[in-house]
């Protein structure tokens, strides 16, 4: 079983131990918390598909919360790049929680600037929005 060598290069995994400072008042993993770190992971495995690319996430779609996670608990984020467009990533990721097998589900468009590219200065002076240009 082994993988082809593109879905290899657009893959990224990160594991994190969850601690009472990433809990609500009733000690479940935020929501929030758990949500930037797909998010941490999803930009990794889209700048191992173009390095030179400043990447930001333009939507979430099917953002899919299984469980709560607990203190102590190990959480693994996986994410892999599932269509490269002209100036944009789609990018699918798995949470897993130690012996549950599925604990989130998430899906993210990546919008890139190529990194040196001052997109502040071309806003200030076009009325074309940001997203129509760069997504």
């Amino acid at each position: 079983n082994r993988l082809n060598p593109f879905f290899s290069a657009a893959f990224a995994q990160c594991l994190w131990i969850v601690r009472p400072q990433h809990c609500n008042s009733k000690s479940v993993l935020f929501g929030g918390t758990l949500m930037r770190w797909v998010e941490e992971v999803s930009t990794i495995a889209a700048r191992r598909v173009s390095p030179n690319v400043s990447w930001a996430s333009a939507g979430i779609d099917s953002l899919t919360f299984k469980v709560s996670a607990l203190p102590g608990w190990v959480v693994y984020v996986r994410a892999a790049v599932l269509k490269v467009y002209d100036s944009s990533v789609e990018i699918a990721a798995v949470v897993t929680c130690g012996a549950l097998a599925l604990f989130c589900l998430a899906r993210f468009v990546f919008c890139g600037v190529p990194d040196g590219h001052d997109s502040y200065a071309e806003d200030r002076n076009s009325h074309t929005p940001v997203t129509s240009r760069y997504c």
